[in-house]
């Protein structure tokens, strides 16, 4: 179920298309470059002489290196989709999915155990690719690249992967990635309230100040609606200060 390409030369091609939606380290890139045979007939003269020559040290360049790599490869072969742009952990804000979902078909849903976890395939590659969908607070799909493996388990025996296994999990990946909003009235927000319900339910020892971290308000803000939440059975929060 990899998105790979099949001509003479699809390891390489390969190689390059991972690097350029950043699925390869810039050192083991580098690395590669150097000892790749035939590279520079390849990539032509011109665009060999860029790659080595360039500072992998530097992320400016190193993002500029990859969009150069990523057109280069485009020219190299006619994709029908646009799985070969994503990353094996990507993010896609809500509002910019068509240009990815438009070849993406729904294979399965996890269940209301998960409700925000399914399995697609693309209908051009075959890739396919475990999707969680954030849509309470960020608004954000993580999009988690599958191999045959993996997929087949899912499909056969309903084993899924560990990755956003909880809410939680969705609301930190969406942290980390720098994802932000703003609420004008969070104190009477159901979406927060019935987030942090159920965070607290999923993890009894949760603390308010690790609520904080998930949720883009402050932690008075944050006790304050915790303290409402204790209303729901089953729910605990530490409180201490």
């Amino acid at each position: 179920m990899d998105d790979t390409i099949d001509n003479e030369d699809d390891q390489t091609l390969q190689r390059l298309i991972e690097f350029a939606r950043g699925d390869i380290d810039t050192v083991v890139f580098e690395q590669w470059l150097y000892k790749s045979e035939n590279i520079e007939d390849f990539l032509g003269s011109d665009l060999y002489l860029h790659l080595i020559s360039s500072d992998y040290r530097d992320a400016f360049i190193v993002s500029g290196v990859r969009d150069i790599v990523r057109d280069f490869c485009e020219t190299k072969h006619s994709f029908s989709c646009r799985c070969h742009t994503l990353g094996n952990l990507s993010f896609i804000g809500m509002g910019e999915e068509g240009k990815i979902f438009n070849s993406l078909k729904k294979k399965k849903n996890f269940g209301d155990d998960r409700w925000w976890l399914s399995l697609f395939e693309c209908i051009e590659c075959s890739q396919t690719w475990l999707v969680s969908c954030e849509q309470r607070i960020y608004d954000v799909y993580f999009l988690f690249r599958l191999d045959s493996d993996e997929t087949n388990q899912i499909l056969l025996t309903h084993i899924w992967p560990d990755r956003f296994k909880l809410y939680r999990d969705l609301l930190q990946q969406a942290v980390e990635v720098g994802c932000s909003v703003s609420y004008i009235d969070p104190l009477n927000s159901l979406e927060i309230y019935w987030t942090i319900v159920d965070v607290a339910l999923a993890d009894p020892e949760i603390s308010i100040f690790e609520l904080e971290e998930l949720l883009p308000i402050d932690i008075d803000t944050v006790e304050a609606i915790a303290k409402k939440a204790l209303k729901e059975p089953g729910v605990f929060i530490k409180f201490d200060r």
